[in-house]
């Protein structure tokens, strides 16, 4: 008896981890939290651009970087980042370890792209953009915020999607064995 509990134990292991309820509702609050604020810089940019008033995009620079509550929050919730980049790099070394079906692992490789794409977009290209229009307001500094802002908001609309593709795709999957699902 011990022997085949073994074997199943074994079997089991050799499949990717599945992706709990849990799991879903916890990527999806943070998802809606980020899409949420990326939702309303982009909105702003939109604005500002079709308006032609970059000083107000400086001013909402400068209240994030001053508004003693805001500037602690996003601080707490950059904590996820680390956390992102280890489960996707654990998912993409997984691809090479565990069994999975391509779909998952087509949703694993598109789910590290989204997320090194939206860190890319926003501190290689977002942010020094945002100091140089704290400091100097111009239109084409405007036009280009609100560019990588359009990026970034569709990585953010990805990103929520693929947490629920990844869940609805494990839910379905035939292949796993219904020992995996439960677990």
């Amino acid at each position: 008896m011990s022997t085949v509990k073994r074997i199943n134990d074994v079997d089991v292991n050799q499949y990717k981890n599945s992706f709990s309820t849990s799991q879903l509702i916890i990527g999806l609050v943070i998802g809606t939290y980020f899409l949420t604020v990326e939702l309303i810089d982009f909105s702003l940019s939109m604005y500002v651009l079709r308006e032609k008033k970059p000083e107000l995009y400086q001013e909402y620079i400068m209240f994030k970087s001053q508004a003693p509550i805001w500037k602690w929050w996003q601080l707490c919730t950059m904590i996820v980042l680390p956390l992102s980049m280890i489960d996707a790099l654990r998912d993409l070394i997984h691809m090479f370890t565990k069994k999975a079906t391509i779909r998952r692992n087509v949703i694993d490789i598109l789910k590290a792209i989204q997320f090194f794409g939206i860190v890319y977009t926003m501190f290689v290209c977002v942010m020094p953009l945002e100091s140089h229009l704290a400091e100097k307001p111009s239109k084409h500094l405007a036009r280009d915020l609100n560019f990588y802002h359009s990026f970034a908001f569709g990585f953010n609309i990805l990103g929520w999607l693929l947490t629920l593709l990844r869940y609805y795709d494990w839910k379905n999957d035939k292949q796993i064995p219904s020992e995996k699902k439960t677990q």
